[in-house]
C-alpha cells in the first residue's frame, strides 16, 4: 500500500489508506465512515474518554467504533489535515488560537468531567522520571 492508494476490498467497500502521522504512517485506512488503525496498548482508557466526549457532545471527538486485533476503528471525522509543506491557512493565528480553544476545552471536559475508573497506562516513551 502507498499513501493516498484506493483499494478495492469488495463492491461494497473501498479502502483508502490516510495520510500524515508518524508512529502509524501507512498503516491508518478509511473504510466507510470509519478509520481503522493499529490500537496503542492504552485504547481501552483512550476510547471510554472519547466516549464521554461524544456523550457530552463534542462533536470533534471520534466515537469508538470497536477495539480487536490489535486495531482500533474510530468514526471518521471529516476535514482537512495539513500536511508537509504546511499550506499558509494552517501556520495562522486564527488556526493557532483556535486550536489553543480546543485544547483548553478537551482539558477542562477531561479533568472535570471524567473520572478515570481503571488504569491509565501510558506509552513508555511518555513517562518522565525525576532524579
Amino acid at each position: 500500500m502507498r499513501y493516498g492508494a484506493t483499494i478495492i476490498v469488495d463492491m461494497t467497500n473501498e479502502v483508502e489508506v490516510l495520510q500524515g502521522g508518524v508512529a502509524n504512517a501507512g498503516a491508518v485506512v478509511r473504510i466507510g465512515d470509519e478509520v481503522v488503525r493499529p490500537a496503542p496498548a492504552n485504547s481501552a482508557t483512550i476510547h471510554r474518554f472519547l466516549r464521554h466526549l461524544v456523550a457530552d457532545g463534542v462533536e470533534i471527538a471520534p466515537e469508538p467504533r470497536s477495539l480487536d486485533n490489535g486495531r482500533e476503528r474510530l468514526r471518521f471525522i471529516p476535514g482537512d489535515v495539513p500536511l508537509p509543506p504546511y499550506p499558509t491557512w494552517a501556520q495562522s493565528d486564527d488556526v493557532l488560537a483556535s486550536i489553543a480553544t480546543l485544547i483548553r476545552a478537551l482539558h477542562a471536559l477531561g479533568s472535570v468531567n471524567f473520572l478515570l475508573t481503571v488504569v491509565f497506562s501510558y506509552p513508555r516513551g511518555l513517562l518522565f522520571e525525576t532524579r
